[in-house]
């Protein structure tokens, strides 16, 4: 193992040459992945990778913390094989990788000893190794997650409880595992932050950082950054804002380069052939406050369908934001499923129902494009209904859209005086508060539920390209070949 460290002048610092020593520690090839940590209690920094654990300040000690049994065949220049130990990587020609992709140092349990944290092969499980505190001999092992996704997953405090958390890909999702640190050597708890995609264990490209500087810290990925919300209460969607960063990243890096107060995006466009992007955070008014100055709530719009959810279809607008349609507003029919009515990829008109700039939502309707219904913007419609959403139908029956008739009319009371506005009535059902988009109201006698907050993404701006589509897997015999992986 060897390392190169190169430190770059950074904002208003002085271009300053630094110089590093090389050590190898050893001619074998054992892990892609090492960390470092005073692991004997010396006070002096060790390093740890594979598995070994190299003494410093010289690093030629080392102790062996977990099995160092693997060998590989290889074939000398005579033609005969010989075994070798360790794993093939570039002795060979197969391009095999180790089983120890990533390691981290971290105290699980408390005790002032610093343990040591593995992620294995792209797919496969988490590992923390529990340091037996200056005892020799293999530490103990704790696996505490079975599926680490993504070939750049990390190991840091993404919700804010000071603890570090396990962020990957895993189920089709990006997101985040999280330790119950009564326990910490039990199976920790996967919480998605995305919907349900292509995301799998060779999706390349991952960061943590507070990329808006509102004091969380989002995910970023190659095409986009997912945003934090308030409340990790339930398990919400963040909110996507899509940016093309990278075709095939790998780790991502949150910081102001240029001194301007915004935070920049440091990443490799391309993992494979080694070229670096740096994104600086435009000054200038975003797509979406461009949007909201140009459109409001009764416009059409053209879009396009991105991705489906069952309660409805996202739509990509211009300027790659994002808007909901809701199930019940993309046709005049009943419809059970988004996909029955409209395919992925098809553009077609959508009258805007609801701008909501707090949340940065847009409420979008099929159905009413070509009709002459009343469109009532999200701030009237608050004032008198709290901060849900309702539909066309729904506001047309709570008097906000189309007049009642004569007779409904006839029978309402006097009118109350201007104090007592908590006597208004309510629509059918009660409007309960939610963040979707806008709904068309079914019958009464089959009442439509807005569909829950936590579980739509929100529409930011959405990418115009799909999530990383890395090729499916071939089978238990293809873990060796991770597409486009190369050392």
């Amino acid at each position: 193992m060897s390392a190169l460290l190169l430190t770059p002048a950074l904002a208003g610092a002085k271009d300053i040459v630094h110089s590093f020593v090389k050590y190898q520690l050893n001619h074998q090839f054992w892990a892609e992945g090492a960390t470092f940590g005073d692991f004997n209690h010396d006070g002096i920094t060790d390093v740890a990778s594979g598995p070994y654990w190299y003494e410093g300040p010289g690093f030629t000690n080392r102790h062996e913390f977990y099995p160092a049994d693997t060998t590989f065949k290889h074939k000398k220049a005579d033609g005969t094989e010989e075994a070798l130990p360790g794993f093939e990587g570039a002795f060979g020609v197969n391009n095999a990788y180790s089983d120890n992709f990533f390691a981290f140092t971290y105290d699980f349990n408390h005790d002032g000893w610093p343990d040591i944290l593995t992620y294995a092969f792209p797919g496969k499980e988490a590992a923390w190794y529990e340091n037996p505190r200056g005892r020799e001999g293999h530490w103990q092992k704790h696996v505490i997650f079975e599926v680490v996704d993504n070939e750049s997953p990390t190991f840091t405090d993404i919700n804010g409880d000071g603890k570090p958390e396990i962020v990957c890909c895993s189920g089709g999702c990006f997101g985040y595992a999280e330790a119950d640190w009564k326990n910490p050597a039990a199976p920790w708890k996967f919480h998605p932050i995305t919907p349900k995609g292509d995301y799998q264990r060779f999706t390349h490209g991952l960061g943590v950082g507070d990329v808006n500087g509102d004091g969380r810290m989002d995910i970023i990925e190659k095409d986009g950054w997912w945003e934090q919300p308030q409340s990790l209460a339930s398990d919400p969607v963040w909110i996507k804002h899509p940016y093309p960063f990278a075709t095939r990243g790998a780790q991502m890096y949150v910081y102001d380069v240029n001194g301007d107060g915004l935070n920049d995006i440091i990443t490799s466009i391309d993992a494979e052939n080694r070229r670096l992007s740096l994104s600086i955070k435009d000054l200038e008014p975003n797509a979406w406050d461009r949007f909201v100055s140009e459109h409001n709530p009764g416009d059409v719009v053209r879009g396009k369908i991105a991705r489906f959810a069952n309660f409805g279809a996202f739509v990509e607008l211009d300027d790659n934001l994002e808007g909901l349609c809701h199930i019940s507003e993309l046709s005049e029919e009943r419809v059970e499923k988004p996909e029955d009515v409209v395919q992925l990829g098809q553009e077609m008109e959508f009258k805007i129902l609801r701008i909501d700039a707090e949340n940065k939502k847009i409420g979008l309707s099929a159905r009413a494009v070509g009709k002459n219904e009343v469109i009532v913007d999200t701030k009237v419609y608050s004032s008198q209904a709290g901060s849900g959403m309702a539909s066309l139908g729904e506001l047309a029956d709570f008097g906000l859209g189309k007049p009642e008739p004569e007779t409904r009319q006839e029978a309402q009371p006097e009118p109350k005086s201007e104090k007592a506005p908590e006597d208004k009535p309510e629509p059918a059902g009660g409007a309960e508060p939610a963040t979707e988009a806008v709904g068309k109201a079914e019958p009464a006698s089959e009442p439509e539920t807005a569909p829950e907050a936590v579980s739509e993404p929100g529409p930011g701006p959405v990418a115009a390209t799909e999530p990383n589509t890395a090729p499916e897997e071939a089978g238990e015999g293809s873990e060796a070949q991770p597409e486009g992986e190369s050392k």
